[in-house]
């Protein structure tokens, strides 16, 4: 789970780097704060393996392994998407940035399975589009834990 998160950290920290996620985040200004938040906050870029090693586990301390630095920090967050057809678009003068090809709905147990949806309606989707996963070049899903996503 650390080995994930910290490549999954650092992987973003690269990409805020090279200014690839630039026009995927919308600055906004937080009151009190004067300053802008331009870009997120919460990646851990120049933490380590070890300093992941030291964190103790979050909910089951005698047995767990989700701490800290391999699950989500409490955040705050919105997303906006804009769906029409290609005539709506074209009409608008607009360029798609991308196609529904696929989409799936899973329910899992909260109890066994929390967090797991993306595990079981990721495949799903995939094969309604006729997809497989060497198929794509990004992947990006809310990763909550370490663990959900391993």
């Amino acid at each position: 789970q650390d080995a994930l998160a910290h490549r999954s950290h650092q992987r973003a920290a690269q990409a805020w780097a090279e200014g690839k996620l630039a026009e995927e985040v919308m600055t906004t200004y937080v009151p009190p704060y004067k300053n802008p938040f331009a870009e997120d906050n919460n990646i851990r870029g120049a933490s380590t393996l070890a300093d992941y090693a030291k964190l103790r586990p979050a909910f089951d301390r005698k047995h767990g392994s989700v701490t800290a630095a391999n699950s989500t920090p409490l955040t705050d967050g919105a997303a906006a998407v804009i769906l029409m057809t290609v005539s709506r678009a074209k009409e608008l003068g607009l360029r798609p940035l991308g196609y529904l090809r696929s989409y799936a709905f899973t329910a899992s147990d909260v109890w066994q399975d929390m967090l797991l949806g993306p595990a079981w309606s990721t495949p799903l989707a995939l094969e309604r589009a006729g997809l497989t996963m060497a198929d794509l070049t990004l992947f990006d899903m809310h990763e909550a834990f370490a663990a959900q996503t391993l």
